[in-house]
């Protein structure tokens, strides 16, 4: 499992370091390890087996694990452990930005800079109600646990707005992820 998240790792890397400044995708995997990181530290408290992280590059990261009699709780607590101490750091890392704390010309404070907006686009945008994200599963559990129909449908509107989110914005892997999505439909 170690060698498939660093060789995941490493092609991630690899494939944003071509477009990106090597600091801004420092940046971006340390956010996508502490949002995946909340999922599997929640995951642990609640007795989760076979944890794993993997990057995936162009869609972000995904951690799984198992656990057969998992409570809607639990699965609701989850979901949210990714995206809340992100939104709680952004939150803490630009006040400290305002109280001027820090050199305004440091280092520190550029990466800061940089790091916030990343930290809260990131985690708000997974927080939107749209199946796989996060708030798009805390919906299904909430909402749809018992109508699978009526969650099905949900899902179906959620691969059509990431469709039509990846056109507005010109971004074809948003458009890839959608229809990876909807092959994870039931017919």
């Amino acid at each position: 499992r170690r060698t498939m998240v660093l060789a995941s790792l490493a092609l991630f890397i690899a494939v944003y370091v071509t477009s990106l400044d090597i600091q801004t995708v420092l940046i971006f995997v340390a956010v996508l390890l502490l949002h995946e990181g909340g999922h599997v530290l929640a995951m642990k408290l609640f007795g989760y087996r076979n944890m794993a992280m993997l990057f995936i590059p162009f869609l972000g990261a995904l951690a799984t694990a198992r656990k057969d009699d998992a409570t809607l709780t639990e699965k609701v607590w989850i979901s949210l452990a990714g995206p809340l101490p992100g939104l709680c750091l952004a939150v803490l890392l630009s006040a400290i930005l305002q109280m001027g704390w820090l050199d305004p010309s440091g280092t520190v404070t550029a990466w800061l800079a940089e790091a916030i907006p990343i930290l809260l686009l990131l985690n708000l945008f997974t927080l939107l109600p749209m199946y796989p994200l996060d708030g798009g599963q805390v919906a299904d559990l909430l909402l749809f646990s018992r109508r699978p129909y009526l969650g099905s449908v949900f899902k179906a509107f959620g691969v059509a707005a990431l469709v039509l989110i990846s056109l507005l914005m010109s971004q074809p892997m948003l458009f890839v992820s959608a229809v990876l999505i909807g092959s994870t439909l039931p017919t």
